[in-house]
């Protein structure tokens, strides 16, 4: 760290073996190093250890699941997956060469800075395990085939989110924290086209930007998807000539959804977003209430004068060539147009 007077560097500790990964938590009370031999090491903020752990360890943590005699799994609840998870097909694996997987090391924090969760290298593909503050051990991974180095836990702690390769789609896996898989994002893309780099939820929980990099424009993209009635919607797509260097959400309560963009050329981007309604103004009878939802590169229109359907169901379906980014209703009373008609701008501001 630097010293005091903020220009010479100070040793605060030492790591010989070199680290593969740091991260301090939300509070900056604790940080966490994963060195190269695998091992999870915890300090306070005064670099005082807490904890070693490491990470090759075949231990599933403090809270292993024990069992107490209630059935198989066809005679459990099932929650929000419903009768149909009785019977649901397990992923078919994929054929993959450790030797080819990407070895490198993430850390995501929860917001509370209660648990911390490490993606790795494991001996039967990537995994992940979910420690506490202390660098004690809770949870590991259930053994998915397919899963990618990006990782993020959502800050209200319900879901990490890492990248998954299946053998006829390419998704956002979401796990629960006690490692088991609990639903998954379909991609718009698959991996031969585009790769996620990053995974970053907006402090609220409210929006997931998927960071990928597309492999044939060699251009960078941010997906922002929200989630309504269980169905994840791609709401806004932005497309960038330089990498990425740095995706940051602002962490003041204060600042909103305000995104922050470094890319490599020194460019610095700040925005911010906020939720909105297009829809037409309902006043005339000839108006037929028309809403408007963004998802991907279609909008699902629904005329409330006519039906009223729950989202994500919807009246009838535009499609795009390209990913859409707004959408405008006519609200000039006393012109000769419609109130019905709309304009779409795709992300290409066309």
């Amino acid at each position: 760290k630097l010293g005091d007077g903020g220009r010479e560097p100070e040793e605060v500790t030492f790591c010989g073996g070199g680290l593969e990964a740091m991260g301090w938590s939300p509070e900056q009370e604790v940080v966490v190093f994963v060195d190269c031999t695998l091992n999870v090491v915890t300090m306070n903020s005064a670099y005082d250890p807490i904890n070693e752990v490491s990470l090759q360890e075949d231990t599933f943590g403090d809270r292993e699941f024990m069992s107490v005699g209630w059935g198989k799994k066809e005679t459990q609840f099932h929650g929000s997956e419903g009768k149909g998870a009785r019977t649901k097909k397990k992923e078919e694996p994929v054929e993959v060469d450790l030797g080819s997987l990407d070895r490198r090391v993430k850390i995501s924090w929860r917001e509370d800075g209660e648990l911390f969760v490490v993606g790795f290298l494991g001996p039967y593909g990537r995994a992940f395990k979910v420690f506490s503050k202390e660098g004690a051990l809770q949870f590991t991974s259930e053994k998915c085939c397919g899963l990618e180095v990006a990782l993020g836990w959502r800050p209200s702690g319900l879901w990490i989110a890492t990248p998954q390769v299946l053998k006829d789609k390419y998704v956002v896996a979401l796990f629960e924290k006690n490692g088991l898989k609990h639903r998954e994002i379909e991609l718009p893309f698959n991996r031969a086209e585009e790769v996620v780099e990053g995974l970053h939820w907006s402090n609220d929980s409210e929006v997931l930007i998927v960071r990928t990099f597309k492999t044939s424009t060699v251009k960078n993209c941010l997906y922002f998807y929200t989630i309504g009635n269980y169905h994840w919607y791609v709401k806004q797509y932005l497309e960038f000539d330089q990498r990425i260097l740095g995706v940051q959400w602002d962490a003041k309560y204060s600042e909103g959804r305000t995104l922050h963009v470094l890319l490599e050329n020194g460019q610095y981007e700040v925005s911010r977003w906020d939720f909105a309604v297009d829809h037409s103004t309902g006043q005339a009878r000839s108006d037929e209430s028309l809403v408007a939802v963004i998802d991907g590169s279609q909008v699902l229109l629904t005329n409330f004068r006519g039906v009223v359907v729950p989202p994500p169901m919807c009246g009838f379906t535009l499609k795009n060539d390209r990913q859409i980014n707004g959408v405008g209703f006519l609200r000039n009373p006393e012109g000769p147009w419609d109130s019905n008609f709309f304009f779409v701008v795709d992300s290409t501001n066309k």
